[in-house]
């Protein structure tokens, strides 16, 4: 399993952006589901989110989309999603039609990434597509919108992504889209 120790820097670019991320969608008063962010105060799970973006990003390695208050763009460099978790025995959780309002292709890659509480490191387990995760039944539990749970057995390695990542890049370079 891949991972990635993020530095001093890294804390603080995540933790900064986080804490913007959150102060946006407070004063935009964003909906946040049903899951644990309905509860949560503080930028907290904004900037554990920030710190798995940034070290997916450094990983695969991609950009890093450090957006604040764009609803409608993908993580990394607007092709991946990251999800992220504090627990080793937590599911890749993909809620299918949060993004862009709408359903999401059935292409677009969701990485699992896994941050301890109060780790640098963070670790990837793997990744599916919507359309394979959409295989999963959609649970609709009391403490989280409908999605659908991939447990981490059934996620593919990080390097097949890389491997899909570089044939994407190299079509988009020869003018293909997708």
């Amino acid at each position: 399993m891949e991972s990635v120790v993020l530095t001093d820097r890294h804390v603080a670019l995540a933790q900064w952006v986080g804490e913007h991320r959150f102060a946006w969608s407070q004063a935009h008063k964003c909906d946040p589901g049903l899951g644990p962010a309905r509860t949560c105060k503080d930028a907290s799970l904004h900037i554990r989110g920030c710190l798995c973006e940034l070290g997916a990003a450094i990983v695969l390695p991609m950009r890093w989309d450090d957006n604040i208050g764009v609803l409608d763009k993908r993580d990394l460099e607007d092709l991946v999603e990251v999800r992220s978790a504090r627990k080793w025995h937590h599911d890749l959780i993909i809620n299918p039609t949060k993004r862009n309002k709408g359903r999401i292709p059935d292409w677009v890659p969701y990485v699992l990434a896994l941050r301890a509480d109060y780790s640098r490191r963070i670790w990837l387990p793997g990744w599916i597509t919507m359309g394979e995760a959409r295989g999963f039944p959609l649970k609709a539990e009391a403490h989280y919108d409908p999605a659908h749970f991939v447990p981490m057995k059934a996620l593919y390695p990080i390097a097949q992504l890389r491997e899909w990542l570089a044939a994407e890049t190299a079509g988009r370079r020869a003018g293909s889209s997708l």
